[in-house]
């Protein structure tokens, strides 16, 4: 297939020799771009100008198998602090065709629907011979809506992947929650976000998706939080 660019990367000079640059008139170039395909050939490739002629490196072959998350559900969509509720999906990855991951850690990340307050439930799903994870979750003290997703954080070989978000109305201990809520899976917000919640430190929260206490981080913190760790 034609070579497509990928993006540009600037050339640095230094005084001082590299070991990759052993000459005193080598230029280097590092950076970071994002890939547009799970599997792909690069090569670096520096364009001809008045002084130099062109060049072009060797050709590296950089691959992840695909996954992505289906079948995610939860039951029931309104729950008190004495109720709990269901939280079920699949992991699949590609290979050749669509087929189960087994072995594999889920995340649960939710979302105080209306606030920047975002959080990891403490339990950590496990996907069985079948691709398929759930985990039972207590009702919260208080009266909010949840919105839910399932993420897996990919590793060396393989893409993270997110499910849709599912609404749950916890009614607190009054029984009494918001009257009327969305059941139709929301779309999930950019994965780069969702990932970097994944990776924040844990509240000891013994309840959950329930209990925020007083000093509840917002996404920013937890994302501080996390580059610092």
């Amino acid at each position: 297939a034609p070579w497509k660019r990928l993006g540009i990367l600037p050339l640095h000079s230094r005084s001082r020799r590299f070991r990759s640059c052993p000459g005193a008139d080598e230029s280097y170039f590092n950076g970071a771009l994002k890939a547009k395909l799970a599997n792909a050939y690069y090569r670096a490739v520096f364009a001809p100008t008045y002084s130099f002629q062109a060049t072009a490196s060797k050709v590296v072959h950089a691959w992840k198998y695909r996954t992505r998350i289906v079948s995610f559900r939860i039951s029931p969509h309104r729950v008190s602090s004495k109720g709990a509720v269901t939280i079920k999906g699949r992991l699949q990855v590609f290979v050749k065709s669509w087929r189960a991951f087994p072995g594999q850690t889920v995340y649960i990340i939710y979302n105080d629907k209306g606030t920047s307050y975002w959080a990891t439930l403490p339990q950590h799903p496990r996907t069985n011979s079948k691709g398929n994870f759930e985990l039972r979750v207590k009702g919260a003290f208080q009266s909010f809506v949840a919105i839910n997703y399932a993420v897996y954080r990919g590793n060396a070989k393989h893409l993270a992947s997110s499910s849709p978000g599912i609404a749950v109305d916890n009614t607190g201990q009054s029984g009494t929650g918001t009257s009327e809520i969305s059941l139709a899976l929301a779309p999930p917000p950019k994965l780069p976000e969702l990932l970097k919640v994944a990776d924040a430190p844990e509240l000891p929260v013994p309840l959950v998706p329930a209990f925020q206490p007083p000093s509840a981080f917002p996404l920013s913190d937890l994302v501080k939080q996390a580059s610092a760790g």
